[in-house]
């Protein structure tokens, strides 16, 4: 490994951190903020009060219809309402379909009705999702209806015809709760049950899909169907976990052995025991899991420094499974720990084809460190895999260090390579197109439905902006593309719900955005995807540190929402456990922790701490603050033993989501960063160990 690279990684960051400092004068291919500010602020993107309660009253009923309820009453309200405003008649067909199922009281009418809506499909997206729930809300009532009848063939003969003409919308995932209901009503053996038992088992093998358990339970199994079912293997599943069950016995003597840190000639027997039954038994096991199972082993054992036996492991796998990336990663991590990088080359790199196929990789760790082995060992090909990796994914961790190690072997401004290669295939038209009235309105509804923060809505309304108003635009203005078209809108969308606040919905449009190639990775989708709201409150409380530190780690916790709660229960901005701040807080209730002055002013203690206990290293102390200071302290003496290697010892971190975790706040800082126009290096005595970057520390 180069000397430089190793022994002061501060050439590595602090570098590539000054060298975007001129960022600002990077040249925006896209519309200016100006444009599109003027653009949301115009009147008729207004909302006004009656409209938000008409939104909130919409959303409402959605989550009421989504739970098989019918709220008539509101129901014929919001359809009076929306038609007088505009904005919402496309809910209007919804509405009525709603109305039209709760007036039919019979099973013939629903029967009338249903068919009718199986049969309509609006070319609109948003109208055709709405058409979709409201058809299983009717074949859910229909269902109810028919539950009532009498048990006897006749009573229900006029019914199969029905059932199998409409046996794909029956059958569909939110009508199957109301189907279960109805076979359950019938007694076992009745020859009802048996003819719809049998319009249903040969609609599922049509498709060639096996009912789901909850239903099966209740229908008279064919033999034809149970011929079906075993051929699917779906009678296996017993036994395939009872072949797993042993697999695991074997690989857990060999687990017990490294951890007894037996000789490495015992551990291999253990080892071989455990892979050689997964060889034999692989066709019948459970294949994800029996991988993960063996993965997991052949890390443990590198760790454990047995990289022989541990190779052993990974290409048992991949000689199974040989695209598996993570376990080709993994291999080669074997050479890479050991800084073993032309065996690397030569035992892994060369036998997979890394080196040429490396644009087919999904996996952005492992692109980076064929590049980076490539790299060590003077192989020249390493520049064109680290272009690749930021063209293919400019926001990943890896990208920005591909960038940063072209920019110093290129000898060349880092900002201006890394926009070059991040903005090659963009669409990103100069100047906005002319709206039309339905893309308008459908901005506006994103704006309620971004304040309301109501998912459903905005994931319904993006997609009809996206596929249906980007083809309108296009065709109304000859100088734009639909790739262009398309990128408007993804601009358009994300900066009117980052408007409203709802950061973290922008960020996912964004995203979309950028894995098309539709839009620059510029100046204002910087700003769109690493906001700063709360920045003042930060700056307050972070007196011994670089606030975009703190707010790097807001924007990765909570997104930004101050009343985000994790299913561990940690709550607010910097995801607080309730017994961690009433460590800070004396007397602090859970409801303070919503509070965004109270959380910032808490979690900033914390941070505080934190900095201090690990010498301002940074990685430490996120790590900590992630999975708790026990943990790291374990890490540090069993994982994290690349002192002087900032990259391998991120690698090392254990537990996944705490390495994508302190990857990806780090990440964050860089571009907050290289946002900033008065970069300042504060503080020269403390220095980030992890990184040897200064980050402004006692910054003003």
């Amino acid at each position: 490994m180069d000397d430089q690279f190793r022994s002061a990684p501060i050439t590595f960051i602090l570098l590539l951190f000054l060298s975007f400092s001129s960022f600002a004068s990077t040249p925006s291919k896209s519309p200016s903020k100006l444009q599109i500010t003027k653009l949301l602020n115009d009147p008729t993107l207004k909302v006004t009060r009656a409209e938000t309660r008409l939104g909130h009253n919409l959303a409402k009923l959605f989550e009421i219809t989504e739970q098989g309820y019918i709220n008539i009453r509101l129901t014929k309200k919001l359809l009076k309402q929306v038609n007088t405003h505009p904005t919402f008649y496309i809910y209007k067909d919804w509405l009525k379909a709603i109305v039209d199922i709760h007036s039919n009281k019979s099973v013939k009418a629903m029967r009338s009705t249903c068919s009718k809506m199986s049969l309509n499909q609006p070319s609109n997206h948003l109208k055709s999702d709405l058409q979709a729930q409201a058809t299983s809300m009717c074949f859910n009532q229909y269902l109810k209806l028919l539950a009532k009848k009498k048990d006897s063939l006749n009573a229900h003969k006029s019914e199969f015809e029905f059932f199998e003409a409409h046996a794909e919308s029956i059958t569909n995932k939110s009508v199957i709760e109301g189907l279960s209901f109805l076979l359950s009503r019938f007694k076992e053996s009745d020859t009802t049950l048996t003819r719809y038992s049998k319009i249903l088992a040969d609609h599922f093998m049509s498709k060639s899909r096996t009912p789901p358990k909850s239903l099966l339970q209740y229908m008279e199994i064919t033999p034809d169907l149970t011929r079906f079912i075993q051929v699917k293997g779906l009678d296996q599943y017993s036994s395939k976990y009872v072949l797993f069950s042993e697999l695991k016995k074997l690989i857990k003597k060999a687990f017990n052995a490294a951890d007894k840190e037996k000789k490495e000639k015992e551990i291999a027997k253990h080892l071989r025991e455990a892979l050689n039954y997964y060889r034999l038994s692989y066709e019948h096991l459970p294949q994800a899991k029996a991988d993960k199972r063996v993965l997991s082993l052949g890390k443990s054992l590198t760790r454990r420094s047995h990289f022989k036996i541990a190779r052993e492991a990974f290409e048992t796998i991949l000689k199974l499974n040989p695209k598996d990336e993570n376990t080709t990663f993994e291999l080669m991590w074997t050479w890479i720990t050991q800084e073993e990088y032309k065996k690397a080359f030569s035992q892994v790199i060369v036998p997979y084809n890394l080196h040429n196929g490396y644009a087919s990789l999904s996996d952005e760790r492992l692109q980076f460190w064929v590049a980076y082995t490539m790299k060590e060992a003077e192989i020249a090909k390493h520049k064109e895999i680290f272009e690749n990796l930021v063209t293919k994914s400019p926001l990943n961790y890896y990208s920005i260090l591909a960038a940063k190690l072209l920019s110093e072997e290129f000898n060349s401004p880092a900002d201006k390579l890394y926009y070059r290669l991040a903005n090659k295939d963009s669409t990103t038209p100069k100047v906005l197109p002319k709206l039309d009235t339905y893309s308008i309105r459908s901005l506006k509804r994103l704006k309620i439905w971004g304040d309301l923060d109501f998912k459903p809505f905005i994931k319904l309304e993006y997609n009809n902006i996206f596929k249906i108003y980007s083809r309108v635009v296009a065709r109304q203005n000859e100088s734009h593309s639909l790739d262009e078209s398309q990128a408007t809108m993804v601009l358009l969308s994300s900066a009117a719900l980052k408007e409203e606040e709802n950061y973290l919905e922008s960020f996912k449009i964004i995203y979309r955005g950028l894995n098309r190639k539709l839009i620059s990775l510029d100046e204002n989708v910087l700003n769109i995807l690493f906001p700063r709201p709360f920045l003042n409150q930060v700056s307050k409380y972070s007196k011994n540190y670089d606030p975009l530190i703190a707010l790097s780690l807001i924007r990765q916790e909570s997104g930004f929402n101050s009343r985000a709660r994790s299913w561990v229960g940690a709550r607010g901005l910097m995801q607080l456990m309730p017994a961690t701040a009433k460590m800070y807080w004396n007397g602090v209730q859970t409801k303070h922790l919503y509070n965004p002055n109270i959380n910032i002013k808490i979690g900033s203690k914390y941070l505080t701490k934190l900095m201090n206990q690990y010498e301002s290293n940074l990685v430490y102390a996120l790590s900590a603050y992630n999975a708790g200071e026990s943990r790291v302290k374990k890490w540090r003496r069993e994982y994290l033993t690349h002192e002087d290697s900032i990259l391998h010892n991120i690698e090392n971190i254990p537990f996944p989501e705490t390495r994508k975790y302190v990857k990806l706040i780090f990440r964050n800082l860089f571009f907050y960063k290289m946002m900033d126009k008065e970069l300042e290096l504060a503080d020269s005595k403390k220095v980030n160990k992890i990184f040897d970057v200064y980050l402004g520390f006692n910054a003003k």
